[in-house]
């Protein structure tokens, strides 16, 4: 009993994302709102770990960086499915680039942070 109430606490605080992650919501608010503004707070409090060097913090956020974009990344591409035009091609190419920049940096990133507790 006490499992089925915290399962709909999730998907009532949740909703919206789960609404966003089926594709049921309008591509526009999904890619400025979560695709831009949101990926772009995650970016820059991970180029602030880089900046103060805060590896630990870092490995974190590599972590919810690379989750975040595999959702996003579904999400826009289910959103962009419905009608056909110019802009779902253009949201679906984007988000595939930002989803290879976030790979490279990933990979690359992941290296670094390797040689550095290697080293320590």
């Amino acid at each position: 009993m006490e499992m089925n109430t915290e399962r709909q606490l999730l998907a009532r605080l949740f909703s919206r994302e789960i609404e966003i992650w089926r594709g049921e919501a309008p591509l526009a608010p999904v890619f400025w709102g979560y695709g831009v503004a949101l990926s772009s707070v995650l970016l820059g409090s991970y180029g602030a770990t880089i900046y103060f060097v805060w590896p630990r913090a870092e490995q974190f956020l590599l972590i919810c960086l690379g989750l975040y974009t595999l959702w996003i990344l579904v999400a826009i591409w289910r959103c962009s499915a419905h009608p056909n035009s110019i802009w779902n091609l253009l949201a679906r190419m984007l988000t595939v680039a930002w989803a290879v920049n976030v790979a490279l940096i990933l990979l690359f990133r992941e290296l670094d942070l390797l040689t550095l507790f290697l080293a320590s």
